[in-house]
């Protein structure tokens, strides 16, 4: 915007204010939203929901053509276009097929959709493909990973000792000289998403006890703290596998997507492995899945595995709200529409040129109109908290002394 600006104004003296950068980005968030959709037969779908806290949800549709998908690399933000970023109080599977339906009358046609496995996700998606068969919708390959560890791990005591002892083994060490060496803060939330690193940590100790690799104070430090450790080495080797072909299925996925024989790729590469027989029953699981998915492919087609570009958005816009997400989502979420996508010099004077302030709040206004942020404000000042308050909100006066109410407005 600075760039833009300075062509016309030689000598730019003042600093923008935040609701001023702030307004730039929601009008490139909505000018993407609002851009025509090139209607093609080849469009892949992303689609996921997300919550804070209250009833709102916001619906995100990312999309991308076949004729577009990077080879061996994964998705960025760059290579997606927003397609709906719509905020709903409730989500059921019509919702989600009408949705889906308007969508498909502006690309044309939707190839196929990728998606976590939720009900009302899952309960629309397939009420979509009763009306379009053409369709092949792809379940998320780490969501679906993640759902093979937890079954193989759920009943699984030595899973659960090495949990409990590495979660005391932080709390323990966490102040003290061997803080270096504490396990990985595991989440409660989808924690069979997040146990890589618990398993590479463990096996970096195993290795660290069982090899000539550290100084003799280093292995002594370890040896003080994790002989435990030594103790579960079978199974810390079982879970290591495990989390190998993990690794490379997901990996492989990512960078190149599902083919006609990514299932004979993959079983080649797993076949590498020294696997005992339990990881060799559970590696078969995994073949056998990305069988059945690869199986969608038509010949010299290449379909999306996996939904992880819309959880990155997400994740990002999380960590930019940062403590605001506490009070819910606002109109600041259009933000999430100006992220992915091409962002050139070309592409935001568009949008500053064909979007107006006034459209902004109107898509705020229309969506945002009574947020969590509101209602909290218009309760506290129903209800004041001492004498203070309730002398300033009737006369703007404390003790029975006059303040002033009146504030400058920030220039910018």
């Amino acid at each position: 915007m600075l760039k833009i600006f300075s062509a016309v104004i030689p000598n730019i003296s003042r600093i923008p204010s935040r609701s001023i950068i702030r307004l730039w980005l929601l009008k490139f968030g909505l000018h993407k939203l609002m851009q025509p959709i090139e209607c093609a037969g080849d469009w892949a779908i992303i689609l996921d929901h997300t919550i804070q806290i209250g009833k709102l949800k916001i619906f995100i549709v990312l999309g991308l053509r076949f004729s577009q998908l990077p080879f061996n690399r994964s998705l960025t933000l760059a290579d997606v276009r927003p397609l709906v970023l719509l905020p709903m109080q409730s989500s059921t599977g019509q919702k989600i097929r009408e949705i889906l339906q308007n969508l498909k009358n502006e690309v044309g046609m939707i190839r196929q959709v990728v998606a976590d496995e939720g009900s009302d996700i899952k309960s629309g998606i397939n009420l979509f493909r009763n009306d379009n068969p053409d369709c092949d919708y792809i379940a998320d390959i780490v969501h679906k990973l993640a759902h093979f560890l937890q079954n193989e791990l759920k009943h699984n005591k030595k899973w659960d000792e090495l949990s409990k002892r590495a979660s005391e083994a932080r709390t323990k060490l966490l102040q003290t000289e061997y803080a270096y060496l504490i396990p990985p803060q595991r989440r409660d939330k989808a924690r069979y998403l997040n146990l890589e690193e618990l398993i590479k940590w463990a096996y970096r100790i195993l290795m660290a006890l069982q090899e000539d690799l550290l100084s003799q104070s280093d292995r002594e430090s370890v040896f003080k703290e994790f002989s435990w450790v030594y103790g579960l080495s079978e199974d810390v080797e079982y879970f290591y596998q495990l989390w190998q072909i993990i690794s490379i299925t997901r990996d492989w996925v990512r960078n190149f997507g599902i083919q006609a024989d990514t299932a004979v790729i993959l079983s080649r590469m797993l076949q590498g492995l020294s696997l005992n027989f339990r990881v060799q029953h559970f590696a078969d699981k995994i073949i056998q899945f990305v069988t059945e998915e690869s199986a969608k492919s038509r010949p010299h087609e290449r379909l999306v595995g996996s939904y992880e570009i819309i959880e990155s958005l997400i994740g990002l816009i999380k960590y930019h709200s940062n403590s605001q997400s506490r009070s819910g989502f606002t109109g600041s979420f259009l933000i999430a529409a100006a992220l992915p996508g091409k962002v050139d010099e070309q592409t935001v004077f568009e949008a500053m040129k064909c979007v107006r302030a006034g459209d902004v709040q109107e898509w705020e206004n229309t969506y945002f109109n009574s947020t969590i942020q509101k209602k909290r404000a218009e309760f506290y000042r129903q209800i004041p908290l001492i004498e203070e308050d309730r002398s300033i909100k009737e006369n703007g006066t404390i003790n029975g002394k006059c303040i002033n109410l009146e504030f400058e407005p920030e220039i910018g």
